[in-house]
């Protein structure tokens, strides 16, 4: 298949991903952010487990990255209107500081130590109960 260089597609997807992978990704993306809209969480961690299976290790949280930073920026576009701002500017230089650290460290991690965390993030997301704070009663 040569379409991939054919036209904008080799932008969107990482090279040593297969075409086929890289639609079920926009589609797993799609489903994902329908999850998260229906019920408020879970369709980060639903793609992340998707791409565990269909990407390298190092490609895998920086893709994850970008893709929930488009999600999560349409998503606030549409309500922005909504958007409560002092709690946003109080975090926004705690999460620059975040990112940049976070990615120091995510680029030295070996291959096999990121799919462990990822696989042990999903397991814990699924079976863990909220703190009681978070808790409804």
């Amino acid at each position: 298949m040569y379409w991939r260089g054919m036209d904008g597609f080799s932008v969107l997807f990482p090279a040593d991903l297969a075409p086929w992978a890289g639609v079920v990704l926009l589609g797993v993306s799609f489903l994902g952010s329908f999850v998260t809209v229906a019920l408020g969480i879970g369709g980060g961690a639903l793609l992340l487990a998707v791409m565990a299976s269909l990407m390298s290790p190092a490609a895998l949280i920086p893709v994850h990255g970008v893709v929930q930073l488009g999600s999560n920026l349409f998503r606030a576009g549409l309500m922005i209107r909504h958007c409560h701002w002092p709690p946003i500017l109080a975090f926004a230089g705690g999460s620059a500081a975040g990112a940049v650290l976070g990615g120091a460290v995510a680029i030295d991690l070996p291959p096999g130590a990121v799919l462990i965390g990822v696989g042990a993030f999903v397991i814990f997301s699924v079976v863990a109960r909220p703190p009681r704070w978070l808790r409804r009663n």
